[in-house]
């Protein structure tokens, strides 16, 4: 603060020296051209030597206040160069601190990396834990998944995998395979508990492998010995180790035959389910042709109308001029009956069209095919049933068959439902139920119909003519 006052004392005297310079030259002018004024000059000399020591006193300490300015001056240029290595150094603690987040950043990036690779470790290894079990399992002949099992159904599959599930869970816990403690083999505890290892895990993968094939080929017809045989399999495994005094757990035998059963309930579903689909198009194309054929007897009985009305109205002309009016008349009346019938044939071509349920129930039977009290009872909405029947009789067996009975119904499918509940233990073929054969007296068959119906609302037959059979029979001795 105090160099900047001097430098403005500096400033300020300087014109005033300049002033006086100036006003001394203008003096020595005046003095040279009026010599009356030299005293004046004289004493102004002496003022001025008064002012020039004056101006010399003022230019030292003018030197010395250029001296603290130009001292002032480094000192301001050193403070400037001060402050631009602190600006220098807060720019490069700016980078720093850049530095930092990025590092800091980085390093939290780097510790979830590091999270994420523990977890995935962590993961790998309980993956390898569980691959151990499974091949120590598969070592044992126990698949995670059959093949068989890939063509179950849902429901099936998953409680099939629920039995294997505790399959596996008993050979893990060693419980699939028993054997007593006290039995010594060798003399070295090491190498016996190898030789029971060894044999257990062989046991168990022959008799898992050979259930898991026999299983997979069960069907209604080898079920029962399907069953024995992996009980038989297993009783075989254990007469190979009898000396070892080995044997299966009486509970891991009975998990793979309810295996075995399920597998076999879900092919009983599969074929019920196959033959419902065989059955519904079958009933598809029996409602398409019964459509059909009504629609045929309607549009003949349609022209059979229209022909009998003109027949009607050109005998009705002729009866004004005919000679014989009695066999006009008579002539008309047939005619009108003949009309009559036409329209009733329509009307009910066109009823049996409309309602989806309305047909016929029919019970016949094939003695010659099938042996005695052996009836056929199904349902056909076709418009002559006796088309129905005689389709079942064209190829499929050597013999027609004797119909006992064609009831008219409004809901057949239900009263076809009802007789074959009724009849259900009787069944010739218990396990494919579309197959609607039944082993039944023909008295009972009608004793059931009478309850049901009545036995004024239907006709019923109960010889069997069989006539072809019979005939077949005598000729051929």
């Amino acid at each position: 603060m105090k160099d900047f006052l001097i430098v403005i004392v500096i400033f300020t005297l300087t014109p005033c020296f300049i002033t006086y310079i100036i006003t001394r030259k203008n003096t020595l002018k005046k003095a040279n051209i009026t010599k009356d004024n030299l005293n004046t000059i004289d004493s102004q000399a002496i003022k001025i030597d008064e002012q020039k020591e004056i101006i010399e006193n003022a230019s030292k300490e003018l030197n010395e206040i250029q001296e603290n300015i130009s001292k002032g001056v480094q000192a301001i240029n050193a403070l400037k160069a001060e402050n631009s290595e602190i600006l220098a150094l807060k720019d490069k603690e700016c980078e720093l601190n850049t530095s930092v987040s990025e590092l800091v950043s980085n390093i939290e990036k780097l510790t979830q990396k590091q999270e994420k690779l523990n977890n995935h470790i962590n993961e790998l290894v309980k993956r390898n834990d569980l691959y151990s079990r499974v091949d120590e399992l598969i070592s044992y002949g126990h698949y995670d998944t059959p093949e068989y099992l890939y063509k179950t159904s849902d429901r099936y599959a998953e409680e099939i995998k629920q039995i294997r599930d505790k399959q596996k869970e008993m050979i893990i816990n060693k419980e699939a395979i028993i054997y007593p403690d006290d039995n010594l083999i060798t003399n070295f505890a090491k190498l016996e508990k190898q030789i029971f290892t060894n044999t257990t895990k062989l046991m168990l993968r022959a008799f898992n492998m050979e259930c898991d094939m026999l299983i997979s080929k069960v069907n209604p017809s080898n079920f029962t010995r399907t069953l024995e045989q992996i009980s038989k399999l297993a009783s075989d495994i254990e007469k190979l180790a009898i000396t070892l005094e080995i044997g299966f757990d009486e509970d891991y035998i009975d998990l793979k035959m309810t295996e075995c059963e399920l597998f076999y309930h879900y092919k009983l579903k599969k074929q019920e389910e196959q033959e419902e689909q065989r059955l519904l198009k079958e009933q598809m194309k029996e409602e398409q042709k019964a459509a059909a054929e009504y629609q045929r007897e309607i549009e003949k009985a349609k022209k059979e109308e229209e022909i009998y009305q003109n027949l009607l109205d050109r005998a009705k002309k002729e009866l004004e001029i005919s000679a014989d009016k009695e066999a006009a008349r008579l002539r008309i009346e047939q005619l009108e009956r003949e009309l009559a019938e036409a329209i009733q044939k329509s009307q009910r071509a066109q009823s049996m069209a409309e309602l989806t349920k309305k047909g016929y129930v029919y019970i016949i039977s094939n003695i010659g095919s099938f042996g005695e009290d052996v009836y056929k009872i199904g349902m056909t909405r076709r418009l002559e049933p006796m088309d129905r029947v005689k389709e079942l009789g064209d190829a499929s067996v050597p013999f027609n068959f004797d119909v006992h009975a064609i009831i008219s119904c409004d809901d057949a499918p239900a009263l076809e439902a009802f007789l074959h509940k009724v009849f259900n233990r009787k069944r010739v073929n218990a396990v494919n139920l579309r197959k609607e054969f039944f082993k039944v007296g023909i008295d009972e068959i009608k004793k059931v119909l009478d309850e049901q119906i009545g036995a004024e609302n239907y006709d019923f037959k109960t010889t069997i003519l069989a006539e072809e059979y019979f005939e077949s029979r005598r000729l051929l001795g």
